[in-house]
Formats: structure tokens, sequence, C-alpha cells
């Protein structure tokens, strides 16, 4: 999808700009795309992995946990 999106602007600031100064400006803004698309995915990412690791220590938390000399069962 991200790369159909920098088609799209390539392709778009191609014909408005149909000289090699105005394609070559064509190329630097859908160049100025990419670290934009990417921080745009990048912040839901990092959320997401926060409130995973979040839950999983929770859930570690309310597991009871056997007392020391106790045998552990195999939950596999």
């Amino acid at each position: 999808m991200l790369t159909a999106v920098l088609t799209v602007v390539l392709a778009h600031r191609l014909r408005r700009h149909p000289t090699p100064a105005g394609q070559a400006g064509g190329f630097g803004t859908t160049f100025l795309w990419v670290p934009a698309i990417t921080i745009a995915a990048a912040v839901p990412t990092v959320v997401l992995a926060r409130a995973e690791r979040r839950a999983l220590r929770s859930a570690d938390a309310a597991e009871p946990r056997p007392a020391a000399g106790e045998p552990v069962e195999n939950s596999r």
C-alpha cells in the first residue's frame, strides 16, 4: 500500500511539473513522504507494543506462583 501511495504522489508531481527541475522536485517531495509515512506507522506500533507488554506483565502478576520446593506443572 505504501508503494501505491508513493507512486500516486510521484505521478501527480511529474504530471504537474514536466520540466527537469520540476521532476526533480517531484522526486524530492516523494522522498519526504517516506519518513512521514514511516513515522505515522511507527507511532501506533510503539503504542501497541507497550500496551501488549503491560497486559503480559499484569497477566503474569495475576497467575499464582508455586511455593518454593513445590513441583511445577507443565501446561503443554
